[in-house]
């Protein structure tokens, strides 16, 4: 087995880890959902953004996971939806605190996941392709 090959069988069980990550994420993000939906819907009332995506609750699983994804991305990233009126500042002031830094959190993870997959796949496709023309 040479180095390269080596470093692509090591990327694949990276990428690997990366996706058994991302659905650990979701997992996470669904009990989110399901335990604190109503809460984080009460602090968010006069934010058109979450009212437009509260259909998403009645969806099922998926539907909770992309509603609480929604919510993170929409306190991890405040600014934009502030200046097109997406999002009351009284309503993201007003948010708990504990449960905030806990969304952002996981969405700051989520992030970083997607990021890592796009370059350990990209990495791992062209040590593969190497490889596979007879490359080291």
């Amino acid at each position: 087995m040479g180095l390269l090959n080596l470093a692509a069988v090591v990327l694949a069980f990276t990428f690997a880890g990366i996706l058994v990550g991302a659905f650990a994420l979701m997992g996470v993000f669904l009990y989110v959902g399901y335990s604190r939906m109503e809460e984080m819907l009460g602090h968010l009332e006069n934010c058109q953004a979450i009212q437009q995506r509260r259909f998403l609750m009645h969806v099922g699983p998926w539907g909770t996971v992309m509603l609480t994804a929604s919510i993170a991305g929409i306190m991890t990233f405040p600014g934009i939806y502030l200046r097109h009126g997406g999002v009351s500042q009284a309503d993201l002031d007003a948010f708990p605190l504990p449960l905030k830094r806990k969304l952002i959190l996981l969405h700051i993870v989520n992030i970083a996941l997607a990021v890592g997959g796009f370059l350990v796949g990209g990495a791992m496709v062209v040590c593969w392709n190497y490889v596979k023309k007879g490359g080291l």
